[in-house]
């Protein structure tokens, strides 16, 4: 370790610039010298685990090995677990590796395992409504009793005049991601799918553009929506749909409206602490254990929704999703209920997977009966995991046996890995380092309290930009108790104080959409006679955000304040 301290010093500060980029060699340098200094930490026992072979190959140079191999972890102590499972984590999740392998062509081919596997269960449950099919008795009875439980918490379906639509972050049929702004989504013609197109009426007579306004005919596009892929590890990207902008802002009200139902069985997908504290509890204790899914999201089959929903809500939620895909240049008619980027899937499967779990619960479970459940992360207790797996193999998920424990002590739930109480959660490098990537690791070194990986990060840091401050405020600063404060707000009669921190600035994009709309001259701007459709339909989005804002309801917010801004992208100040 020592050898690789004084080379790393000798060149000085890596990092000049908050938002700079290191190449991928550089990268690679960073990551070899913090997993040796793991390395180091081993016993005997995580060195024959899986230390040698890390090590031959950052002595080699050979990293793309690292991003697949998968030491067998799970005899060791929980000192020897999170350095081994930390010296990979620099390399397992790197987009900028190659490792000969197609990522987007693996992406889709589990995109279309899961169709299949949602064909094969869309048949079964057509069987079973013709009386040519049943399920085991065990699995008959879970899935009367979710029916009841889903019911109970969703109630009468909303009309379309209570769903509360709204524009989310993300890409649209229309907008890339990178230009994901409020305007540049209003000035397209609105899109939906094919079988919106049939109600559309009854939804968008929900968007007023003012009170008293004439009524006009909407014109509208149709799309179908695509298949898109964003990076997931170095051997395979995740298949998301991106969705038509109408079907969007209405799934997206939609899942909020699930999303506060959901919150009255204690079930809130705002906050991941509380799966995180039950798994630490259950590392502990053995009550309880964990289980995820493979490709949950894309196995939600349209049979089981329409077994599982009540009539009126799973009509509409066929209205607002999307039936049909463009895939590969080919359009498919989709058996899965969405995918992820459909504003509802998330709490639509927190709702099913819930409901499973807890209708096995309820009869496995003789001491313990609390069901945790976050998007496909399960948590239940230990003695009904096994049939709660068994029950969803039988609907057409599959349990991801590598992530799902409830023997042993290790318990791992929305992103917090615990081995008998004590945290073994490495933190991942998934590209090429940027300059905030130093601030990120230090902190999370900061707080596990290693002193050299903390000195050697900072020290990477140019002096210029290398602020402090304290934990609580994100990663734009190293965390720390030597930071210099501001006072605030004595004159004013109230006191506090303020420290400077990094932020990446929104990319604003007034100025180019301005361009398209109206003529620059002296003193002002000249607007063409086609801008007043996008005035309009701004000023209509802001004014409905406005009017439907209720004070007692948190969890509505006015997204999208300023419609000429991509939020966390540009430059950085």
């Amino acid at each position: 370790m020592t050898s690789y301290t004084r080379r790393s010093h000798a060149h000085g500060s890596l990092v000049v610039s908050y938002g700079q980029e290191l190449s991928s060699e550089h990268t690679d340098e960073v990551c070899t010298i913090l997993a040796r200094h793991h390395l180091d930490f081993l016993t005997e026992a995580g060195w024959c685990a899986g230390g040698i072979y890390i090590a031959d190959c950052l002595s080699s140079g050979d990293l793309p090995p690292l991003c697949d191999y998968d030491p067998d972890v799970l005899d060791l102590c929980p000192a020897d677990r999170y350095h081994l499972e930390q010296a990979l984590a620099f390399f397992r999740k790197r987009g900028d590796i190659d490792l000969g392998v197609d990522r987007e062509a693996a992406a889709l081919a589990k995109f279309r395992e899961a169709e299949e596997s949602c064909r094969v269960t869309n048949q079964c449950f057509r069987a079973w409504a013709q009386g040519r099919f049943q399920f085991r008795p065990c699995v008959e009875a879970v899935l009367h009793t979710a029916r009841r439980k889903i019911a109970q918490v969703l109630g009468t379906a909303p009309s379309p005049r209570n769903i509360r639509p709204r524009l989310g972050p993300g890409a649209s049929t229309q907008v890339p991601k990178r230009n994901a702004c409020l305007a540049l989504k209003l000035e397209h013609t609105p899109a939906c799918s094919t079988n919106l197109a049939g109600v559309l009426d009854r939804y968008v007579s929900n968007i007023h553009v003012a009170e008293g306004a004439p009524e006009e005919e909407v014109e509208f596009a149709v799309h179908h929506s695509r298949v898109a892929f964003v990076p997931k590890t170095a051997k395979i990207d995740r298949a998301i749909c991106v969705e038509p902008q109408l079907n969007s802002m209405f799934q997206l009200g939609l899942g909020d409206h699930m999303a506060r139902r959901l919150r009255r069985v204690g079930i809130d997908i705002r906050d991941q602490s509380h799966n995180q504290r039950l798994a630490r509890y259950g590392s502990t204790s053995g009550y309880f254990g964990t289980i995820d899914l493979s490709s949950a999201s894309d196995t939600v089959a349209l049979g089981l929704c329409q077994h599982l929903l009540p009539e009126d809500w799973y009509e509409l939620i066929c209205d607002l999703r999307s039936a049909t895909c463009l895939v590969a240049g080919e359009v498919i008619t989709l058996e899965k209920v969405s995918s992820m980027g459909n504003g509802f899937t998330f709490p639509l499967e927190t709702l099913v997977f819930w409901a499973i779990a807890q209708s096995v619960s309820d009869t496995c479970s003789q001491k313990w009966r609390v069901v945790k459940v976050y998007g496909d992360d399960i948590i239940a207790p230990s003695e009904a995991c096994s049939e709660i797996c068994d029950v969803l193999q039988a609907l057409g998920f599959t349990p991801n046996w590598k992530k799902s424990f409830w023997e042993g002590g290790f318990r791992e739930s929305c992103g917090a890995d615990y081995l008998f109480g004590t945290s073994v959660r490495p933190v991942f490098v998934k590209g090429q380092l940027l300059g905030a990537d130093f601030f990120r690791l230090h902190n999370f070194y900061q707080k596990r309290g290693d002193r050299w990986a903390c000195a050697w990060l900072s020290n990477a840091i140019h002096p210029s930009i290398r602020l402090h401050g304290p934990e609580g405020f994100g990663d734009g600063h190293l965390h720390s108790r030597a930071y210099r404060t501001k006072r605030e707000g004595v004159h004013k009669g109230w006191s506090g104080f303020s420290f400077e921190t990094w932020a990446f600035r929104p990319k604003v994009l007034k100025r180019s959409i301005l361009l398209k709309y109206a003529t620059p001259v002296k003193g002002g701007v000249t607007w063409r006679e086609h801008c007043f459709a996008l005035v309009r339909r701004i000023a209509t989005y802001c004014a409905m955000g406005i009017v439907r804002r209720e004070p007692w309801d948190p969890d509505y917010l006015v997204r999208g304040s300023d419609p000429f801004t991509v939020p966390g992208t540009g430059t950085v100040t």
